[in-house]
């Protein structure tokens, strides 16, 4: 129950929240991928529901979401994991039986790694190759999220019809105004704490 609950509800719906609240604070980056949008989907003034091809041609929105899943992944830590053999990490002595844990939000937020890595540039993923092996909001090898997909696919027909219907920005006075700030959760993920938006419709 935990994992449908969790990993397969909570974690884009927080994904969702962090997106609103970035492209809320970038108008330029919002109103770039309102520009995709339309480009694909046309401006008629109805919601219209990408199809699998036309999100296949949705190049930026999907950098807009890789960027924040990049700097707010919903889930920060990943799950646990016990050495099973004594080894060595760089300088770093690890005992057989100790427990492991990846940081992801530390290592998405390394400046050897990310330039810039708490400003948000959705264009650094213009090149995949560039953020291979050290991009990590679903994990990696072979126990990736099993959910990684499904989420994704929710998350760029949600923007997409987002930005074609609406425009917005952060309420005045935020908590959020330098960051997204988060409040405690049961299981560690990062939710925001009490977001407000000023949407304002386009048909």
């Amino acid at each position: 129950m935990k994992l449908f609950l969790v990993a397969g509800h909570e974690t884009t719906a927080i994904a969702l929240v962090a997106v609103i609240y970035f492209l809320g604070m970038n108008q330029e980056c919002q109103e770039k991928a309102r520009e995709e949008a339309i480009r694909i989907l046309g401006d008629e003034k109805k919601n219209i529901i990408p199809n699998s091809e036309q999100i296949k041609e949705l190049k930026y929105i999907n950098m807009v979401i890789k960027e924040t899943l990049r700097i707010h992944p919903p889930a920060p830590v990943a799950s646990f994991r016990k050495a099973q053999k004594d080894t060595r990490l760089g300088e770093y002595a690890i005992k057989e039986g100790t427990i492991l844990v990846l940081q992801i939000y530390a290592s998405h937020h390394l400046e050897e790694s990310w330039e810039e890595s708490y400003k948000f540039k959705p264009e650094r993923f213009a090149n995949e190759k560039d953020t291979a092996n050290k991009y990590l909001p679903f994990g990696g090898g072979n126990r990736i999220c099993i959910g990684m997909n499904l989420s994704l696919a929710e998350q760029r027909v949600f923007l997409t019809m987002l930005v074609r219907k609406y425009s917005w920005k952060i309420t005045e006075p935020s908590i959020h105004k330098d960051e997204l700030q988060v409040k405690p959760t049961l299981f560690g993920l990062a939710v925001p704490k009490n977001l407000e938006v000023d949407f304002e419709r386009r048909y």
